[in-house]
């Protein structure tokens, strides 16, 4: 829980970080610490320990880089959510709009849960909330792109055949709802390692799919392709990128990271702006008919 941290240091992650812990060190000089683990953590099991020795003035500034960073991916994205959804609310009343709100929120929950705002924001005293929340917003999410990728392409116009493949994939990403919180009700909930894992084959399995279908609709000419081929290319580069430093196949460094948002960031206005096109185009398509 965050109000049992004695050193408050945000943008760490409860679920992996276990914080900091201020220790005085003399110039030129040795000091022994003497730690006292103990763990009831029944989500995940510890198989490491690893301890690091950090200058506090070096801390602070990237703590106060990344909140820079992260309140204005947070500002875009939730500024993105609340005007689409006015727009869903008040006027249009397309699903497509919907599932873009959805996607876009559930986006955003995800990101923020790797640095930490949600425990220091929304449940302070709940840091398992962090991984249950992940298995919300995961299959949600998923769920919505791909219907968001239907609706907004008109895929049961004009690929029917690709549009049934992509309405069973947005139904059957729903099992990880069940998958995820029915062990937990039986008392042995999915560790960690085992949830990254899953929304990492989950996502490798329709980022694929949805590049093939931006793609096909890229030959076919479909009028509404090219803000959504842009989104796919900018969101699934971001994502290779940022998840290759955490695999360690890429240097971890600040860019990498941060290559995961900013793509997803990407994504969310060019489709924002994609829906506005379209709309715009389906309304003089109609006022033509008339």
């Amino acid at each position: 829980p965050w109000a049992e941290h004695k050193t408050h240091v945000t943008m760490t992650p409860a679920s992996w970080h276990a914080g900091f812990v201020a220790v005085d060190l003399p110039p030129q000089g040795r000091i022994t610490v003497f730690a006292r683990l103990a763990n009831d953590n029944h989500i995940r099991a510890t198989t490491l320990l690893q301890f690091s020795l950090w200058d506090e003035d070096e801390v602070r500034v990237g703590e106060l880089r990344d909140r820079f960073f992260q309140g204005a991916f947070v500002g875009v994205m939730l500024f993105l959510v609340l005007y689409n959804l006015v727009l869903f609310a008040l006027d249009v009343r397309e699903l497509s709009y919907l599932y873009f709100v959805i996607f876009t929120a559930a986006n955003t929950v995800a990101w923020g849960i790797l640095y930490g705002l949600p425990l220091e924001f929304l449940w302070p005293d709940r840091p398992a909330w962090d991984l249950r929340s992940l298995w919300i917003a995961f299959p949600l999410g998923m769920h919505s792109f791909v219907q968001f990728a239907r609706h907004y392409l008109q895929t049961d116009e004009h690929f029917p055949r690709t549009d049934v493949l992509l309405k069973r994939v947005a139904y059957a990403v729903l099992i990880f709802l069940p998958v995820f919180f029915l062990p937990l009700a039986v008392g042995h909930p999915v560790g960690l390692k085992s949830t990254v894992w899953g929304m990492m084959l989950g996502s490798t399995v329709i980022d694929s799919l949805l590049v093939g279908v931006s793609i096909l609709a890229l030959m076919k000419r479909h009028l509404f392709a090219p803000f959504f081929a842009a989104a796919m290319f900018c969101y699934v580069v971001g994502a290779c990128i940022t998840f290759g430093a955490m695999l360690g196949l890429i240097p971890e460094i600040e860019i990498t990271q941060s290559a995961g948002q900013v793509g997803t960031v990407l994504l969310a206005i060019l489709c924002s702006t994609g829906l506005e096109f379209r709309m715009r185009q389906l309304r003089v398509t109609l006022a033509n008919k008339l």
